[in-house]
């Protein structure tokens, strides 16, 4: 149902929203060539993935059909990665990735409702 879909992805902005919160200063322009683990490079793919085709379509319910494709992905990404790393490179990647993430978020749905 969409409504549970909405909720789903309401939560996963949360939850980067959270991560990001100390953060203000990250762009969207990830270094992929630091990461390391499969299911930070997975969603690094995925999200490319998204980001292209939500740059071709205008198509709200389309754009968020593909926004709720990343779910799993960043369900498995929260669960098996460890965003604070010590590696200070890698950490940045992990968070300008979920930066990314949250913009791609951002320009597609209701602002107010996200928040």
């Amino acid at each position: 149902t969409n409504d549970s879909a909405s909720a789903s992805l309401i939560e996963a902005n949360k939850r980067i929203a959270n991560m990001l919160k100390d953060h203000q200063d990250l762009g969207t322009q990830v270094d992929s060539s630091v990461l390391v683990e499969a299911a930070e490079k997975a969603l690094f793919e995925a999200t490319t993935a998204v980001a292209n085709k939500l740059n071709s379509s205008n198509d709200y319910t389309q754009s968020m059909r593909e926004l709720l494709s990343l779910k799993e992905t960043i369900d498995t990404f929260f669960d098996q990665v460890m965003v604070n790393a010590d590696d200070e490179a890698l950490k940045r990647s992990r968070l300008t990735l979920l930066n990314w993430i949250r913009a791609l978020f951002l320009s597609v749905a209701d602002v107010s409702y996200l928040s």
